[in-house]
């Protein structure tokens, strides 16, 4: 095994990792903010002391900080990982040399403890056999886009549950307030809870979530079409190969967090999908 196509496995490997611990920041952000939001909902339906109120505030106050402390985390791992993908991608397609200094820095990205374990990914990762070249990079890529849409389409339809489920309650909640069982206080204090949890599904933003996984699920499918019709030419341009492949980057780099549990959930199925494609 050459040099380059050791250190692509390695690199490939390593941003997988990365991207594991950068989509753990990310949800466990969004569960700490929810938290924080219950809390303030809490605060302000109880009747308690002055200091209780600030003690409410102040551990509220600090959840959000912590919370946009780890999304920054997610976003500058997330970046990283990408960077390594595409590099590691470029490296095991084409041959490209990474340098020790740039090897040495992803690694030190990725933590001493991961660093010191010899990751790597098995040299059949990737289907294709071809050597490297501009086709192989383009069978690469239509591997990994197809990968990303399947993934994007199941977990928006969980998305989609989500939200659909959080309106109904909502709904639910509203509804019981307004029927005239309960006494016209209880009835106040419901809407005001209502209203107080409305800001943390709107930060949550389930519907946005929904709409961003469904745009990028298209936008991968348009950039797969165009790749499947660029391995029927007779020749393979690389500067065509190169375009198809960073627009399919410019979608990742902007894509949205999988979870690892749910990769592992649709990754039989996908395989499957992929070998009858």
């Amino acid at each position: 095994m050459d040099k380059e196509i050791k250190g692509g496995l390695e690199l490939g490997a390593l941003s997988k990792i990365l991207f594991d611990k950068a989509v753990y920041f990310w949800y466990l952000a969004i569960g700490i903010e929810v938290v924080a939001g219950g809390l303030a909902v809490v605060a302000n339906i109880i009747n308690g002391s002055d200091a209780t109120g600030t003690v409410f505030a102040v551990l509220g106050f600090l959840l959000l900080v912590l919370a946009y402390y780890l999304k920054e985390k997610f976003y500058t791992q997330y970046d990283n990982a990408e960077a390594m993908r595409r590099e590691s991608v470029l490296s095991l397609s084409m041959s490209w040399p990474i340098s020790r200094t740039k090897m040495s820095e992803w690694r030190r990205c990725c933590g001493k403890e991961i660093a010191l374990n010899d990751a790597t990914l098995e040299d059949g990762y990737y289907e294709t056999k071809e050597l490297p070249s501009p086709k192989k990079l383009l069978q690469m890529t239509q591997e990994s886009s197809f990968w990303t849409r399947h993934l994007y389409n199941y977990l928006k339809n969980y998305v989609l549950v989500g939200f659909i489920l959080s309106l109904f309650i909502l709904f639910f909640i509203i509804t019981f307030a307004a029927s005239g069982i309960t006494q016209s206080n209880v009835s106040l204090k419901i809407v005001y809870v209502v209203y107080l949890i409305l800001p943390i599904v709107l930060s949550v933003d389930m519907l946005g979530w929904f709409l961003r996984l469904n745009r990028l699920a298209k936008n991968i499918l348009s950039i797969e079409n165009d790749l499947e019709s660029l391995e029927k030419e007779p020749t393979i341009n690389e500067q065509k190969v190169l375009v198809l492949v960073a627009e399919y980057n410019c979608q990742v780099i902007s894509g949205f967090p999988v979870p690892s549990w749910f990769f592992k959930k649709y990754h039989d199925l996908i395989s499957k999908l992929w070998k009858k494609r």
